[in-house]
């Protein structure tokens, strides 16, 4: 039996497409999100002609194309699909053209989603099946990494500490000194000296606020 990768690049080539020879990205983009390659040729078919109409360049699939995401190569795009098929669409159960296409290529963007799915799946037959894949839990979903725990020097933590301290000890100072009241007499400070804490305001109440000075989802074309 032919390997799938195969069977997509030649299902490519017989197209004209210039994604011809991308079957062993769009097998490994399967494999580590777990997602059939076979449905992301054939989203590439209905959204442009498997990669042979464009907006911006290598988004074969139009992902990401009302935000103006742009790729450096097939791979990258080819990437992302995958990534954005299992984590928007099969991780919420949506695993067939059918389930997926009223969230991706929906009527209310002009699309045809009949023929939209229907497309889809017609690629996918005509790939047929091959080795080289089968349906897994993805390898390498959409966990972030974990990052390596992080040691510490202890001389550098004990100066953080102390820094700590000190800056806590010099505010309270600060709120002291800039208190109301005279620490010395108890007794409330002088209208001039309120007037400078307040900002020139030495009323009874809280001072008045400072005066402040304020300051298309698009059609998607597809192509079979």
């Amino acid at each position: 039996m032919p390997s799938l990768a195969s069977q997509i690049d030649n299902y490519l080539k017989g197209r004209g497409s210039p994604m011809a020879g991308m079957g062993r990205e769009f097998v490994a983009a399967g494999k580590a999100y777990g997602v059939d390659p076979r449905w992301l040729v054939g989203i590439g078919v209905i959204e442009s002609g498997a990669g042979q109409y464009v907006r911006h360049p290598f988004n074969f699939a139009n992902w990401g194309i009302h935000q103006g995401v742009q790729y450096k190569n097939w791979g990258d795009a080819i990437d992302a699909l995958a990534k954005g098929m299992y984590t928007g669409y099969i991780s919420q159960g949506l695993t067939t053209p059918q389930t997926i296409v009223s969230k991706y290529a929906p009527a209310s963007d002009n699309n045809d989603e009949g023929n939209w799915a229907n497309t889809v799946s017609s690629v996918m037959s005509q790939i047929g099946s091959g080795s080289g894949w089968d349906q897994r839990s993805p390898t390498r979903a959409a966990t972030p990494p974990t990052a390596p725990p992080v040691t510490a020097d202890p001389a550098a933590q004990y100066a953080a500490q102390m820094t700590g301290i000190q800056d806590s000890l010099e505010t309270q100072r600060k709120l002291i000194a800039g208190s109301m009241f005279d620490i010395a007499t108890g007794k409330a400070k002088p209208t001039d000296a309120l007037a400078k804490l307040t900002g020139g305001y030495a009323g009874t109440g809280p001072p008045p606020a400072p005066s402040r000075a304020c300051c298309s989802s698009g059609t998607r074309r597809t192509w079979t």
